[in-house]
Formats: C-alpha cells, sequence, structure tokens
C-alpha cells in the first residue's frame, strides 16, 4: 500500500482545507467572477493550475498536486480546470514507491 512521510502530511493536513476551499472556489467562478459559469463560458476559459515548491515546499506540493488531480478529475464540465502541473526543486521524498507509481 500507500505510506507517506509522517511530518510532510501533517504539514499538508495543517494548510490543506483553506487552500483548496480557494481553488475550488475559483475554479467554479465565471471569467468575470460573477455566479455559476455556463457551458459556453467554462470551454473558453479553461484554468491552468500550477503546484510549485522548492524543498519541504516540493515536498507538500506533491501532496497537494496529489489531492487536487484527485478532487478535479471528472469535474472538468462543471469547472474552469483545465491543465494541472506540478513542478518542485530539491523535494525529498514524500512517499514509497507505491506512491511514486500512483502519482506517476
Amino acid at each position: 500500500g500507500i505510506k507517506l512521510h509522517r511530518g510532510f502530511l501533517e504539514a499538508w493536513r495543517v494548510m490543506r482545507a483553506p487552500l483548496i476551499d480557494k481553488i475550488e472556489a475559483l475554479m467554479s467562478r465565471t471569467p468575470s467572477g460573477e455566479g455559476a459559469p455556463s457551458p459556453e463560458s467554462i470551454a473558453s476559459s479553461r484554468l491552468k493550475l500550477y503546484v510549485t515548491g522548492h524543498s519541504m515546499g516540493g515536498a507538500i506540493g506533491q501532496l497537494a498536486s496529489w489531492e487536487l488531480a484527485h478532487r478535479l478529475r471528472g469535474r472538468r464540465s462543471e469547472n474552469r480546470y483545465g491543465i494541472h502541473r506540478t513542478y518542485t526543486f530539491a523535494a525529498p521524498r514524500v512517499g514509497n514507491c507505491a506512491f511514486a507509481q500512483h502519482f506517476g
């Protein structure tokens, strides 16, 4: 099974709720910032989400990216979620081989 570094996981858990709430709110708004988006406005205004971090920030960024990918997968038709990329620099290992295979 998947095993994660306890310290990085705890750090992510501390900041995850407000961060995910903000990202989901941004992705559900229309380009004008008002109300529920129409399918046409969604298709024409996909957002690009880039998760970046260095060292410990890169490790936490991997966990953030992993969770966001799972939360937003399959919801492209109801929000502005478009491209999701993760760039980390000098990040330590976050999890075991099973995590790496699932993440990759």
